[in-house]
């Protein structure tokens, strides 16, 4: 099985035989939006066709400076599972994803534009953690802007972790 992992630290390109003779592909989406996009460019986005799965892990940055970029690959993969002449003829047959994220509220919103039926979509709540988690919100007042806002939050980081961490249901020591 041949896996194929595309990140920003690569410094070997993605070919187009490289992409075809791959089982699994693993990419960030700023590469993954490179790879189909220069394929699409040359016409040879073959591969693609072969599409049967798409895991994505942190789905909540759709919401983020990258959401962006992960829609777009997301749509280009649905436009190809429409139109097999994007994939040169080769249908997606069965597109499947899975998207995964510990911290996005509106699960069935992001299903419904996966086209995920309301019957696949999968929601865990705070039952299935091993381990209970509590929230505590903080507030700090603000500074001239966001750099010294992390800078002067930076300064509390040790002491809020000593004050709401647990080891074993006692309050843990950090020296």
């Amino acid at each position: 099985m041949d896996i194929l992992e595309i990140t920003g630290d690569d410094l070997v390109q993605a070919t187009n035989d490289k992409l075809d003779r791959a089982r699994i592909i693993v990419a960030t989406p700023e590469k993954f939006d490179s790879i189909t996009r220069r394929s699409s460019k040359t016409g040879k986005m073959g591969w693609v066709g072969d599409v049967g799965l798409v895991m994505i892990d942190e789905v909540h940055i759709l919401g983020s400076s990258r959401g962006p970029t992960l829609e777009s690959c997301i749509a280009r993969l649905k436009l190809a599972q429409m139109d097999p002449t994007v994939t040169g003829g080769r249908p997606i047959a069965s597109l499947r994803f899975v998207a995964i994220s510990a911290t996005i509220p509106n699960a069935s919103s992001i299903a419904h534009w996966l086209g995920v039926s309301p019957s696949h979509l999968l929601v865990f709540g705070d039952e299935s953690r091993s381990t209970e988690l509590t929230t505590h919100v903080l507030g700090y007042p603000p500074s001239k802007n966001e750099y010294l806002f992390d800078l002067k939050l930076a300064d509390h980081v040790l002491e809020v972790i000593t004050k709401y961490s647990t080891v074993r249901g006692e309050n843990c020591t950090i020296k």
